[in-house]
């Protein structure tokens, strides 16, 4: 592995990276934000917050090892000139280097949204004060339909949800008297 990654970059020409500085950079972060994108969109179809997508973005937008392997095979086929393998191997080697840096970025995010979300639901009616309420736990499309129902019969609830988006968005629209928090 040591000696494959010796060969790419012996195989590199840094007189590309001085030549073409700025549409380096430019293409690194364009590589982020397209693959990112991508994997940010995937995430969150599979259910994953916002927050935790734009952390696998960040952790996952780099080029990947398998790209030095392409480039080189369509280099020696004639499929690309030389002088746009050696850019698009800069590319690839500046986005894994920025990988460490990237995926601190991510966990610093993540770690400042959990920090937010939990001053967020300190500020929320202690449990302490509850008695005789109904505890809904979920507060989705059915939980919020029971929180309707007890409504109506003036039966006081609290509600508790995983998803603090959801906590966030009901107590804004003013649904819910009383939700308690995200869960963490």
């Amino acid at each position: 592995l040591g000696l494959f990654f010796l060969s790419v970059g012996m195989g590199i020409d840094l007189r590309v990276a001085i030549d073409t500085a700025g549409w380096l950079l430019l293409s690194v972060i364009g590589l982020f934000t397209i693959k990112g994108g991508i994997i940010a969109a995937v995430a969150l179809l599979f259910g994953r917050g916002r927050i935790v997508a734009l952390e696998m973005a960040l952790l996952l937008g780099q080029g990947g090892e398998f790209a030095f392997v392409v480039l080189g095979m369509a280099e020696r086929l004639g499929l690309l000139q030389l002088e746009i393998s050696q850019f698009m191997l800069l590319v690839v080697s500046l986005s894994m280097a920025l990988t460490p840096l990237t995926a601190l970025l991510g966990r610093r995010i993540a770690q400042s949204a959990a920090h937010r979300d939990a001053e967020r639901a300190n500020g929320v009616a202690q449990t302490e004060q509850l008695e005789g309420h109904v505890l809904i736990c979920g507060f989705g499309r059915v939980g919020q339909s029971v929180a309707r129902l007890l409504d109506a019969e003036q039966i006081p609830w609290a509600a508790l949800d995983l998803d603090s988006a959801t906590v966030a968005r009901e107590r804004q629209a003013d649904l819910a008297a009383a939700i308690l928090g995200a869960m963490i």
